[in-house]
């Protein structure tokens, strides 16, 4: 563009800006078009994503992908087009809002609509994308998908690792040299040929075989695998050699020796052997253990009869000649079912057997059978049988071995006959042994109890006639009998075991929780005869169960109430940092203006407050908690700590328009206690009657003695405390109902650490409401000492000017707005200050500056603050100095730990600057 003469006149002038910004615009436009072309041409997807994670622009690729439409994307949220993508999308936008930097191919997977149900995979590259003034207004995201890519990797690293477990567990010699001529896999079957040498993988592989083998194998192998390696000709040979063992043996391999691509893509060697002496030893041990199987049945005691897989006998033993009656000669080449052994009635679990045992399966199977001998007596016989397979587990015969029990059996026929009688009794034996005899008793075939039940009578106290028939009944709970008998009819009906839960009225009018288990004894044709039952008393166990439940259930409370605490909690920790960074801006912007400054300023004090009291407050509920929090008791004016405490909380009570009205008695009241502690107490219940009241409300405070104890009550006319709740008020994280809209929130400790605190000075802490509306009342009351306090009274307040000092002072922390925050505050009350960042750099500094004081932080990088003191202290320079911990350690072992590392001082932060002023000044004064 050519620039505007500078003489020309303004119409001119103004012609001529008019055309520059034309042209501008147009360039802009055609760059934008160009754009759009080259997003929407792409190969892969992109898209714009603003702060919100909703899709500004997208291009063709990326719409195409998750199948829905570039027009159907714009406007709406991420969570609406790939839902099953949002938890990883959040991970990677929350590490750019930290980070302020790109994301690069982030890889995450999940599905979309244009393929439901099958998961997909891509590679995606996030970029912040921020408006001039830096402020990040969004997403660029570039995907790519990556599925098959992924699938190829899965299934090539699935091979690979098949591969490899299949070679190092194979039986057979496989081991493979890599083309480097080391070692790389070594079968389980090649260990014994490597056994004295480790380790084995990745070692030179012609040291290996010259450890192994002796010359000149060993060169010869060693030439061989080079050979195959450089040529990829196979070699092929069985071949003899000296191997090196313990006990030096000559074996012979056959041995084979290929060239392979290796996993990593280079060529490597293979080689495979197997062991034929190795062979030739087990074919010896089957010869030896087929003569000893052979041995075995030929001198068996029992009959052994051999068929082949055609059911034809191939082996007839003495011992079977002598049972049988039948020859060798004469069985020997018929089939089982040809020889008329097998009695007729039992032919067809033969046959079922043989079939079983031909199935490939069974190996293993006893049967009973009963067989006729050559005389045509009858014999009952236990056959053995065992199925014989060859290496490849294919059958090759059945070993049948058969045991003579004829006379066992007629013994069992005859006592039998003789045990009939014993059957009944027998039968209420074993109906007794699968009950647990509490209260026993019978009823008849059905259901109707007759008959002598002494256990029954014991328990309800029913006579006989009260109880017979259905009259049990009358003992159960009224609630419960008809269900027990509708049960009870059931199991008659069905012949079935009967178990069932009722009360019982026990014969001193105490209603009893009873199981039931009742069995039918059945007769020897299968009817019932009568049924034997039981009554346990279970009524403590149930009471246990109650008991249990209901304590899962206040657990559940318990874990509920904690929840609804943290997230509270969180709430609250936050609601001050707004404030606090708004009046901070004010301040900057405020150009010199006084009022607003000093607005600004108690704003933040006021926050800061806020957040220090709620982390006070927990600090000191762990202490309690943990029995280590230690009351500093002395007689002290419990009007004075009561004037503290209203002084503590009337700016809140300013602040809502609340009226405060205290009345004090005229007669001393002393007390034995921590007046921090107890100030603390009054000042969480005056600030609980303002947070919880509407505005313009009336809060009242009234002390009165009640004989030997003082009575502090504190009254409002707030949001009150509904009856349920009242109970539970003082309960750790209980908070008052929050849907009335109170503007003052709360962690839900506040009250569980004045009821502690309370308790801890002896005293008591009650609540007191008629209902939500209608106000509530807290009531203190505290045991009182006649006498008159032995230390002075109560210091008064100090003024909020801080103290001037004219110190040398080092200040080490790694927050640097901490440290650089409280150097300015120090430089401006008289003080030369310096700061440090690490432990390291402070004892460097405290070195050349040499100064009077040191604030030290605890928590610091590369040296703590508990060594830097103790460095500081060895030096002849550094006894003198006032060293004081500022953390925000402020644990009862936190000051013990810093007092022995030879701290001075210990402070939590943030420090109170009017608390640490008066410290160094007072120090100042005593060290001049």
């Amino acid at each position: 563009m050519d620039p505007i003469a500078p003489n020309s006149s303004p119409d001119e002038q103004l012609r001529g800006e008019n055309a520059a910004l034309r042209a501008q615009l147009q360039a802009a436009k055609d760059a934008s078009i160009n754009i759009d072309t080259l997003l929407h041409t792409a190969p892969i997807g992109f898209c714009f994503l603003d702060r919100d994670l909703r899709y500004v622009r997208i291009n063709t690729r990326l719409a195409e992908m998750n199948g829905i439409s570039v027009q159907a994307h714009v406007g709406r949220h991420v969570s609406e087009i790939v839902p099953t993508l949002v938890d990883g999308i959040r991970d990677v936008t929350e590490r750019i809002r930290a980070t302020g930097e790109a994301v690069l191919n982030h890889e995450h997977s999940g599905e979309t609509p244009a393929a439901p149900g099958v998961t997909r995979f891509w590679s995606g590259s996030w970029y912040p994308v921020r408006a001039d003034a830096g402020e990040l207004v969004g997403f660029g995201v570039m995907i790519e998908e990556i599925t098959t890519r992924k699938r190829d990797e899965e299934q090539l690293r699935a091979a690979h690792d098949s591969f490899r477990h299949l070679v190092e567990h194979s039986p057979f010699g496989i081991y493979a040299v890599d083309a480097d001529f080391r070692l790389s896999l070594v079968s389980a079957g090649a260990q014994k040929v490597f056994e004295h040498v480790h380790p084995l993988i990745g070692r030179d592989f012609a040291e290996v075989l010259r450890i192994v083998w002796a010359e000149p194998f060993a060169g010869e192998a060693i030439a061989i695998f080079r050979r195959v390696l450089e040529t990829g000709e196979s070699y092929h040979a069985p071949n003899t050699q000296e191997t090196r063992h313990d006990i030096a043996e000559l074996e012979s391999y056959d041995w084979k020796v290929e060239r392979t691509t290796m996993p990593d893509g280079r060529l490597g060697v293979v080689c495979h052997f197997y062991d034929l002496s190795e062979r030739q030893r087990y074919e010896f041990l089957i010869r030896q253990q087929e003569q000893r199987l052979l041995s075995l049945v030929e001198t068996s005691p029992l009959s052994v009869v051999e068929w082949n897989s055609d059911a034809v006998i191939t082996r007839w033993t003495g011992e079977a000649e002598a049972a049988y009656g039948w020859s060798a000669a004469e069985v020997l080449g018929r089939s089982i079912a040809e020889l008329e052994l097998i009695y007729e009635e039992d032919r067809h679990l033969v046959d079922a057997v043989i079939a079983r045992l031909t199935d490939g399966v069974t190996r293993h199977v006893t049967q009973s059978v009963r067989l006729w001998t050559k005389e045509r007596r009858l014999l009952h016989c236990v056959w053995h049988h065992s199925v014989l397979v060859d290496a490849n587990g294919k059958m090759l015969s059945v070993l049948a071995l058969g045991d003579d029990v004829t006379v066992q059996k007629h013994a069992e026929a005859e006592l039998l006959v003789r045990s009939a009688e014993l059957r009944e009794s027998e039968g209420r034996y074993r109906a007794a042994i699968d009950v647990v005899s509490d209260v026993v008793w019978t009823n008849n075939a059905a259901g109707l109890m007759e008959g002598e039940q002494r256990g029954w009578a014991e328990l309800t106290g029913q006579s006989r006639e009260e109880y017979e028939g259905y009259g049990w009944a009358n003992a159960v709970h009224p609630d419960d009998a008809q269900p027990t008998l509708d049960a009870w009819s059931r199991a008659v009906a069905e012949h079935c075991t009967f178990e069932f839960e009722h009360r019982v009225r026990r014969y001193d009018g105490d209603w009893r929780v009873c199981a039931i288990r009742a069995v039918p004894i059945l007769q020897a044709d299968g009817t019932i005869r009568e049924w034997v039952g039981v009554h346990r008393d279970i009524t403590e166990r149930k009471r246990s169960e109650d008991s249990l439940r209901q304590l899962a259930a206040e657990l559940s409370a318990n874990d509920r109430r904690k929840d609804e605490f943290l997230a509270t909690l969180a709430h609250e920790l936050r609601n001050p940092l707004a404030p606090m960074r708004n009046g901070l801006e004010l301040m900057k912007l405020a150009d010199g203006q006084m009022a607003i400054i000093e607005q600004a300023r108690s704003m933040v004090e006021r926050q800061l407050t806020q957040m220090v009291r709620l982390v006070d407050d927990l600090m000191d509920m762990s202490r309690i908690n943990w029995d280590k929090l230690e009351l500093r008791k002395e007689r002290v004016s419990l009007t004075a700590i009561l004037h503290h405490a209203v002084e503590g909380s009337r700016p809140l009570i300013e602040q809502l328009g609340h009226e405060l009205v205290a009345t004090f008695p005229i007669q001393p009241l002393i007390v034995e206690a921590d007046m921090t502690r107890l100030e603390q107490v009054f000042l969480n219940l005056l600030n609980n009657a303002a947070k919880y009241s509407d505005r313009g409300g009336r809060i009242q405070l009234d002390v009165a003695r009640e004989r030997n104890d003082v009575v502090v009550s504190v009254k409002d006319t707030g949001i009150g405390i509904a009856a349920d709740q009242l109970p539970r008020v003082f309960e750790m994280f209980t908070q008052m109902d929050r849907s009335l809209g109170k503007s003052q929130g709360g962690l839900g400790i506040g009250l569980t650490l004045v009821k502690r605190l309370v308790e801890m000075h002896g005293g008591t802490v009650e609540a007191t409401s008629e209902g939500l509306g209608k106000g509530s009342t807290f009531i203190v009351r505290l045991p009182s000492v006649i006498e008159a306090p032995t230390p002075q009274g109560l210091e008064e307040s100090k003024g909020l000017i801080a103290e001037q000092s004219s110190l040398r002072i080092l200040i080490v922390d790694d927050n640097r707005d901490s440290a650089n925050s409280l150097s300015m505050m120090l430089r401006l009350v008289g003080n030369d200050t310096r700061t440090a960042y690490d432990g390291q750099a402070g004892v460097a500094l405290a070195g050349a500056f040499r100064p009077d004081v040191i604030l030290l932080d605890i928590g610091l990088p590369k040296v703590n603050g508990y060594e830097v003191c103790r460095s500081i202290r060895e030096q002849s320079w550094g006894k003198g100095v006032l060293l004081i911990a500022v953390t925000g350690w402020g644990q009862d072992e936190d000051i013990r730990r810093a007092r022995e590392a030879g701290f001075d001082r210990h402070m939590v932060k943030p420090a109170n600057i009017q608390s640490l002023t008066t410290i160094l000044a007072e120090w100042q004064v005593a060290h001049t």
